[in-house]
């Protein structure tokens, strides 16, 4: 992705400019790990508790992993910002995840169940799960297009949404087997 590739960039620019760089992220992604490669001294922060464990200089650069969840990244930047002088932040949450976390949301309060379809590998379609579950005990990830119907004809309403990577045509599969 060349979004990637600029976060790389701008988070060695910023640590040119002298900030430290502070990286919300999953700190075993590749992504993280891949701008953590690109600059001499980096951060990472997964949760809130993580800020007990980390020193933080005066002036900081907050950057995340693309596919992080928005509310989590603005939870831990706020605290960030309680403990430093001067704050520099960049928004790098991939357009497409946000609106594709801001969609699971609805479709989370809107229907009796949701389906999440992607790899159990993937960042963007664990966020969506995560999003999902918080607002519907019903949300069920599916990792492959091969589902049985009755497991959800109980649901009179059920929202299919995928992660950046899946293809569409899972999607279509589930739909014509939930459909039948």
């Amino acid at each position: 992705c060349p979004r990637v590739k600029e976060i790389h960039q701008k988070a060695q620019e910023l640590e040119k400019k002298g900030y430290q760089v502070v990286i919300v992220g999953d700190k075993n992604h590749q992504e993280t790990k891949g701008i953590l490669g690109n600059i001499k001294e980096g951060i990472v922060l997964g949760k809130e508790n993580d800020l007990k464990k980390i020193k933080l200089k005066k002036r900081i650069a907050v950057l995340s992993q693309s596919t992080q969840d928005i509310e989590k990244v603005a939870k831990i930047t706020s605290l960030l910002l309680k403990n430093c002088e001067e704050l520099f932040f960049v928004n790098t949450i991939c357009v497409a995840n946000r609106l594709r976390q801001k969609e699971v949301e609805k479709l989370a309060k809107k229907c009796k169940a949701v389906l999440v379809v992607g790899s159990r590998k993937s960042a963007n379609t664990k966020r969506l799960y995560e999003k999902s579950i918080r607002l519907n005990k019903n949300t069920f990830w599916i990792s492959k297009p091969k589902i049985k119907k009755e497991r959800f004809s109980k649901f009179t309403s059920i929202g299919i949404i995928g992660g950046a990577s899946t293809p569409y045509d899972d999607l279509e599969k589930i739909y014509k087997i939930l459909k039948k």
